[in-house]
């Protein structure tokens, strides 16, 4: 069985690249009603992000020897200095540089943010965080302590503790309707996604990959995802996308593990980009803007609003693996070194893929 999986790096870019496209659509960025009619695609990025999230922390830790420790301390590298490093980069622009000023600034949100602790927005009541599109970071801490505290539990019966525990969680939010936003959050449906991840990555793993036919499973999704626009209000949101998305994950490696899928540079490098480029997007998107508007004015007619949806699109992922490969990579490297037992565990023969 592989131990890297391509297929996941390029869902990855694909979902980074669908969270860029979507925002690049924004009525702040200009966009008049030429290209609008697109925001229907891709706003099932965030699903897609959730249950690669379940499949590689099961995949990671199926072996039964990852001590919970070592677990966390991986996680928390891998996600939490990012942020931070974003995060302290917003506070900076907006109270020395005078930048970002739409952005309200206090420190009960601000060491919210940090903490990830779930909070409603000072600027438009949302459960946003300083940066907004770090809400769905939350959940996955949440997820991570979760799992954690499953592997001090059982080291190989884990996975049934997390589905447990996700499952109680979200049938006591069904109940309560909590209004809470920590509580919203820790309740929200979303959290199944991941469950639905770590079940496709349970069945890649009993199966040893999956059989070839089930490459059919990737147009299929897509098919059910375009579909499914006109019935969002009437279907659970894990449900109308959720599903889809899983099978899309599935076909996905079923082309890689028979051999049809190929391995390709620069999809790959975005994949293992995307955290960064998810995190700096929206700075990236203002700076174009900002450049678009000074050299060429309004966004008017359907030609001129493609290019800049195109523009908006590849400098952002061209930023963002620039910080990857800049600061990330290099970050994960230096902090990898304080999780010495994790690392020794990864050149065994384990079934993972990139963190």
């Amino acid at each position: 069985m592989k131990r890297r999986l391509i297929s996941i790096q390029y869902l990855r870019a694909l979902a980074a690249i669908l969270v860029v496209f979507r925002h690049s659509l924004s009525p702040s960025a200009g966009i008049k009603a030429d290209l609008q009619g697109l925001d229907v695609i891709g706003p099932f990025r965030v699903d897609l992000f959730f249950i690669i999230s379940g499949f590689v922390i099961f995949l990671s830790t199926c072996d039964g020897r990852t001590r919970p420790v070592d677990f966390i301390k991986r996680r928390l590298i891998r996600v939490v200095p990012m942020y931070w490093f974003v995060t302290l980069f917003l506070i900076f622009c907006v109270a020395f540089l005078g930048l970002f000023q739409s952005t309200t600034i206090r420190w009960q949100n601000a060491v919210m943010s940090l903490l990830f602790i779930p909070h409603f927005n000072f600027d438009n009541g949302e459960i946003y965080p300083l940066i907004f599109q770090g809400w769905t970071l939350n959940y996955e801490i949440l997820f991570y302590l979760i799992f954690g505290a499953a592997l001090a539990v059982s080291a190989f019966y884990h996975a049934y503790v997390v589905l447990a525990v996700l499952m109680l969680a979200v049938a006591a939010g069904a109940v309560f309707e909590p209004s809470w936003a920590a509580w919203q959050t820790y309740t929200s449906p979303l959290l199944l996604e991941c469950a639905a991840g770590m079940g496709i990555a349970w069945l890649y793993v009993e199966r040893r990959g999956f059989p070839a036919v089930f490459w059919c499973f990737v147009p299929l999704g897509v098919v059910l995802l375009a579909m499914s626009t006109p019935l969002q209000s009437m279907a659970p949101r894990v449900l109308l996308w959720g599903i889809p998305i899983c099978m899309i994950v599935i076909g996905a490696i079923a082309l890689e593990t028979n051999d049809r899928l190929p391995d390709l540079r620069i999809p790959a490098l975005l994949g293992a980009a995307s955290y960064s480029i998810f995190l700096t997007h929206i700075y990236s998107l203002s700076l174009v803007h900002a450049v678009w508007r000074r050299l060429v004015g309004d966004v008017e007619g359907v030609a001129i609003s493609a290019i800049f949806v195109l523009v908006s699109v590849a400098v952002p992922c061209v930023i963002g693996t620039a910080v990857y490969l800049l600061l990330e990579k290099p970050m994960q490297s230096f902090l990898a070194r304080f999780t010495a037992p994790a690392r020794a565990e990864a050149r065994r023969p384990a079934r993972t893929v990139s963190p």
